[in-house]
């Protein structure tokens, strides 16, 4: 079967792309996830990133009253980030984040299904994902 995403071009093009050009995009979804948070009455003490990590860092500390809610914040994506990932193959022990928040990194993976398994094994047991990926019909006026 062919996988529609090489992911090792998918890598090379990211680590080349100046992001900061499109960061709006990434600022956009952190902001609304972190304002979802905000209704959340729960602490977080260990969160992963996937993709947008800076924009989701920018989020928190812009919304009061997500201080002290959210704990040591590691970011993960192609390039650019605290751990260097391909979301199909998430490097992390099982049970390890209390929240995971993926900002449009899924949509890049060939097996969807296999990595939100993968999240679903790093999340602790009452763990919380919440997740942004462009759909099939997004920007079609493009």
């Amino acid at each position: 079967m062919n996988a529609p995403f090489n992911t090792a071009l998918v890598r090379l093009h990211r680590q080349r792309a100046r992001l900061a050009d499109a960061a709006f995009l990434h600022d956009r979804v952190a902001d609304d996830l972190a304002e979802r948070l905000e209704a959340v009455n729960r602490t977080f003490p260990h969160v992963l990133v996937l993709g947008g990590g800076d924009a989701f860092k920018a989020a928190v500390a812009a919304r009061p009253a997500l201080h002290g809610k959210i704990g040591a914040i590691t970011t993960a994506d192609w390039a650019d980030a605290d751990v260097l990932v391909d979301p199909e193959h998430l490097p992390f022990a099982e049970q390890s984040f209390e929240l995971i928040v993926s900002i449009l990194a899924l949509q890049l993976v060939n097996d969807l299904q296999g990595a939100l398994v993968q999240i679903r094994r790093a999340l602790k047991p009452v763990g919380l994902f919440l997740g942004s990926l462009i759909g099939g019909r997004t920007m079609i006026e493009l």
